[in-house]
C-alpha cells in the first residue's frame, strides 16, 4: 500500500462507501464539500458531478501516473508557520523543493527529490521549535516533478463528462468553490499545485461554517480541520472571490484562453437577468436553442437542464409519435422537475399539423415553447397561451404556459410583446378551445414571457445584425409595455453569432437577459445527428458558411444559412432556385441540364425521383403537380432538399458533398477561440461544458476591459442592465470533508 498506484483506487473506494454508509445514517445532505488531495475526487463525486465508475477510472489512471515518478519523496515539516517554511527554503537555497500541502496551522508538507530532502532534514533541525517527518510516500506529488504525470492525465480528464454539482465543492488548488471553473480544470492543476488545506477551512469559514465532519478512515483530517478552525481567522471578506491571482501579463497572453485562472470580479452567476432565471428556474442565462430534426436532442435537452440551464428540444420536422416519445424520455430523466423547451414551428400552411401538435403539447403538459418563424399570433398558439391562464387565490394571473419567441422583425415583436387580438381570442372560446375565463385573461398579458432576438444566424436567416436589431427591439418591447400595462415584465434575450467569449459579453453588455445559442451545439456528443456532420462541422472556419436556396419555402426564395467547405449542397440548392425560375417545367429544361441533375445531384433518373415523391404527396398535391408542371418540377426539386437533409442526419457515405448543414459563422468563431484545446476535437465538446466555458470566458473579457468593480460598464446607462448582481447566499453549516490520510 506505500505504491500510490494501488493506495489512490483503494482509499477512494473506502472513501466513497463511508461516505454512502453516512448518508445512510443521517439522512442528511452536506452543505458544502470538500477533499483532501485524493479525496477531493470522492467530494467531486458526492456533489453529483461526475458518477462513481467514472471517478474510480480517473483515479486509477492518475495512481499510475503518479507512481512513474519514483524519483522524489516528501517531507513533514512540524512547528512553524508555512510562510516561515517558504522563506527558510528561499534561506538554504533549495529551489528544487516545492510546498505541496499546507495542512494546518503548523504543518507544511513538502515534496523534491530525496536528495534535497535530506539536505532540507538537517537545515530544519537547526530551527526553532522545528521538526522533520519524513513520510512514506512513492513519489514527489503536488510537485512540478508530477507535470509529466499531468500532461498525460489531461487526456483523461478531457474524455471525462462532469455534470452540473448539486452541493458546492472546494478546489485544493483554489481554496475557494469550483464556480464556474471546470472540475477537469482544477482537478489537473491539482497535480502540481499544493493543497492549501489551511485556506480552505478558512474559506468555509468565512461562508458561515461552524460544523465539520471527516468521511475516510482515521481522523488526521478531523484533527487538522480542529487545529485550523481554534488557530485560524477566517479568510477576510475582500479575498473571498478570489481565487487564483494569475493575469493576463502573467501569461504573456493578452487574450483570454479557453480556461483561465485569472481572479475575476465577476461570475458567470452575475450575468444576465436573475429576474430571468428566477423565473425559469435556471442558475444561468443561458438557453441551447432549437434545431429541426432533434438535432437539439432529447440527450441535449436534459444535459442543459442537469447544468442550470435551459434547452429546447429540435421538434421541427420530426413526426408527432417521436416528439412525444423525446418529451416522456426528457420528462423520465429530469425528475427534479428541471425547466425544459420544445420548439414550436409556425405551419401557416398546414394548420391540422399545428394543432396536432397543441394537442401533443398540452397532453404532456409541455410548459414552455420556443416560437419560431411566426409572423403573426395563429389560433393554435393563442390556444396553448391561453389554456395555460388561471387566477391564484389573491386574483394574480398564473400563466401555466409560457412562450419564448425568436424573431428578428420589429414587426413581429410588436405581436409577441401584446395580447392576442381580440377576435382571435373570441374565435377560440365560441369554439370551445379555450374557456370564457381563459379567453378574458389572455387579453390580459402579453402573448410572450421572452422574445430572442435573432441576428444572423444558422439556417433560416434575414442576416440581421444583433448590435443594430437588439436594442431597438428591446427599446420597443419595454415602450409596448408600460403603454399597455404598466410593467416590464417580457424578458428579452440575444441569439445569433454567439459563438465566442467576445460575442456572448457584447450580448450582456447591450443589455440581454439572456443568451441562445445554436450552431456551435449541433457539433457536441448531444446533438442529434451524424458523426461523419459533426467531423465536417469540426473543421469550420468563419468563412466557410454561405446562403442558398431552402426548400420548405423553396417558391418564395427564402434563403438559408449553411456549411460550404466541401460540400456541393449551397451551390446545387441555388441552381435548382434559378432552373425554377428559368423554366415551367422538367421538359423545358435543356437535355444535357436533366442528365447532371440526374448524375450529379439526384443520383437516380427524374422519373424514379417523381414516383418516390408522389408516394408521399397528398391526394391535393398530388392533383395539382398533375394539373401544374411547374408545381411537379418543384416537387421533384424540393426532394433533393429532403434528401440532402436526411443525409446528413444519418450520415450517407453516397451523399457525402450533398449533405445539408444548416449553420452560421458562429460555428467558425468557437473553433478558432479552442484550437489547440481539449474542445478542438467534438468528441470532447459536451453543450452544458460549452455553454459554461463561454460563459466564464466572457466574465474573463468584461473583467479585462472594466476591472472588478462596478456592475455597469463605462457609457451605458443603468436601464440597460448589462450584468445583474447576484443573490447574497445563506450561512451554511454541515460541510462533508473526504479525506486522505497518507
Amino acid at each position: 500500500m506505500n505504491n500510490t498506484a494501488y493506495t489512490q483506487p483503494a482509499l477512494f473506494v473506502v472513501n466513497h462507501l463511508m461516505y454512502l454508509d453516512h448518508l445512510e445514517q443521517t439522512g442528511r445532505e452536506p452543505d458544502f464539500l470538500a477533499g483532501h488531495s485524493l479525496g477531493e475526487y470522492n467530494a467531486v463525486v458526492a456533489a453529483g458531478a461526475l458518477d462513481f465508475e467514472a471517478a474510480l477510472c480517473l483515479v486509477k489512471r492518475r495512481g499510475e501516473l503518479m507512481a512513474e515518478v519514483t524519483d522524489g519523496g516528501m517531507l513533514a515539516v512540524l512547528g512553524i508557520a508555512h510562510e516561515d517554511v517558504e522563506a527558510r527554503l528561499t534561506e538554504f537555497g533549495l529551489t528544487g523543493i516545492d510546498v505541496a500541502n499546507q495542512n494546518g496551522p503548523l504543518q507544511t508538507i513538502l515534496s523534491g527529490k530525496k536528495t534535497d530532502l535530506a539536505v532540507a532534514e538537517r537545515r530544519f533541525a537547526d530551527v526553532a521549535n522545528c521538526r522533520c517527518i519524513p513520510l512514506n510516500v512513492s513519489g514527489p506529488f503536488h510537485s512540478r516533478y508530477m507535470s509529466h504525470a499531468r500532461s498525460d492525465f489531461d487526456a483523461d480528464l478531457a474524455r471525462a463528462h462532469f455534470g452540473p454539482m448539486r452541493t458546492e465543492v472546494v478546489s485544493n488548488y483554489t481554496a475557494r468553490s469550483y464556480g464556474s471553473r471546470r472540475p477537469a480544470e482544477l482537478l489537473s492543476e491539482q497535480i502540481t499545485n499544493a493543497v492549501r488545506w489551511v485556506d480552505s477551512i478558512r474559506y468555509l469559514m468565512a461562508r458561515g461554517v461552524d460544523s465539520f465532519v471527516q468521511v475516510g478512515p482515521g481522523n488526521v483530517i478531523d484533527g487538522l480541520t480542529r487545529k485550523i478552525v481554534a488557530q485560524c481567522e477566517p479568510l477576510p471578506a475582500i479575498e473571498l472571490e478570489s481565487a487564483d491571482e494569475v493575469t493576463a501579463e502573467d501569461s504573456g497572453d493578452s487574450s483570454f484562453p479557453v480556461s483561465t485562472g485569472r481572479a475575476r470580479g465577476r461570475t458567470v452567476e452575475n450575468l444576465g437577468s436573475n429576474a430571468f432565471k428566477a423565473s425559469f428556474g435556471l442558475a444561468l442565462p443561458y438557453v441551447a436553442g432549437g434545431m429541426y430534426k432533434a438535432i437539439s436532442s432529447a440527450e441535449m435537452v436534459v444535459a442543459m437542464a442537469r447544468a442550470g440551464m435551459l434547452g429546447v428540444y429540435g421538434a421541427g420536422g420530426v413526426d408527432l409519435d417521436e416528439v412525444r416519445t423525446a418529451i416522456r424520455a426528457i420528462t423520465n430523466e429530469l425528475t427534479e422537475g428541471q425547466s425544459f423547451a420544445v420548439n414550436y414551428i409556425s405551419s401557416p400552411s398546414a394548420p391540422d399539423k399545428e394543432e396536432a401538435f397543441i394537442d401533443l403539447l398540452l397532453a404532456e403538459d409541455v410548459r414552455l415553447v420556443e416560437a419560431s418563424a411566426f409572423m403573426s399570433a395563429t389560433a393554435p398558439l393563442v390556444r396553448y397561451r391561453a389554456s395555460g391562464l388561471s387566477r391564484d387565490s389573491q386574483g394574480a394571473i398564473e400563466r401555466r404556459n409560457r412562450v419564448m419567441a425568436k424573431l428578428s422583425h420589429p414587426d413581429v415583436a410588436q405581436v409577441f410583446a401584446q395580447p392576442p387580438q381580440e377576435r382571435l381570442v373570441r374565435q377560440l372560446v365560441d369554439s370551445g378551445a379555450i374557456t370564457a375565463e381563459q379567453g378574458e385573461l389572455a387579453l390580459l398579458v402579453p402573448l410572450a414571457d421572452a422574445i430572442t432576438v435573432e441576428g444572423n444566424s444558422g439556417g433560416h436567416t434575414d442576416g440581421g445584425i444583433l448590435e443594430v436589431l437588439y436594442p431597438s427591439i428591446r427599446r420597443q418591447v419595454r415602450e409596448l409595455e408600460r403603454e399597455r400595462f404598466g410593467t416590464e415584465s417580457i424578458f428579452v434575450g440575444a441569439a445569433g453569432g454567439i459563438g465566442a467569449p467576445e460575442a456572448v459579453a457584447v450580448a450582456f453588455l447591450l443589455g440581454a437577459d439572456y443568451i441562445v445559442t445554436g450552431s456551435i451545439n449541433q457539433c457536441t456528443v448531444e446533438a442529434g445527428t451524424s458523426d461523419s456532420v459533426k467531423d465536417l462541422l469540426a473543421c469550420v472556419d468563419i468563412h466557410d458558411t454561405r446562403l442558398s436556396a431552402t426548400g420548405d419555402m423553396f417558391e418564395l426564395g427564402s434563403k438559408i444559412q449553411v456549411v460550404r467547405k466541401g460540400l456541393f449542397f449551397p451551390a446545387r440548392a441555388n441552381k435548382l432556385y434559378e432552373l425554377y425560375r428559368q423554366y415551367e417545367s422538367l421538359e423545358a429544361i435543356p437535355s444535357g441540364v436533366r442528365k447532371q441533375l440526374e448524375s450529379k445531384y439526384f443520383k437516380r433518373p427524374i422519373d424514379a425521383v417523381y414516383d418516390d415523391v408522389t408516394r408521399h404527396l397528398s391526394p391535393a398535391a398530388l392533383k395539382r403537380c398533375n394539373e401544374n408542371q411547374q408545381a411537379k418540377m418543384v416537387a421533384v426539386f424540393k426532394w433533393y432538399f429532403m434528401m440532402s437533409t436526411f443525409a446528413a442526419l444519418s450520415g450517407d457515405p453516397d451523399w457525402r458533398l450533398d449533405y445539408q448543414i444548416q449553420c452560421g459563422p458562429s460555428l467558425g468563431a468557437f473553433n478558432r477561440w479552442v484550437r489547440g484545446t481539449e474542445l478542438e476535437d467534438w468528441r470532447g465538446r459536451h453543450v452544458d461544458a460549452i455553454a459554461v466555458t463561454l460563459l466564464d470566458a466572457a466574465c474573463d473579457y468584461l473583467t479585462s476591459f472594466y476591472g472588478e468593480a462596478g456592475a455597469t460598464a463605462p457609457g451605458l446607462d443603468a436601464d440597460s442592465r448589462p450584468i445583474q448582481t447576484g443573490h447574497s447566499r445563506p450561512r451554511a453549516e454541515r460541510p462533508i470533508l473526504t479525506g486522505e490520510n497518507a
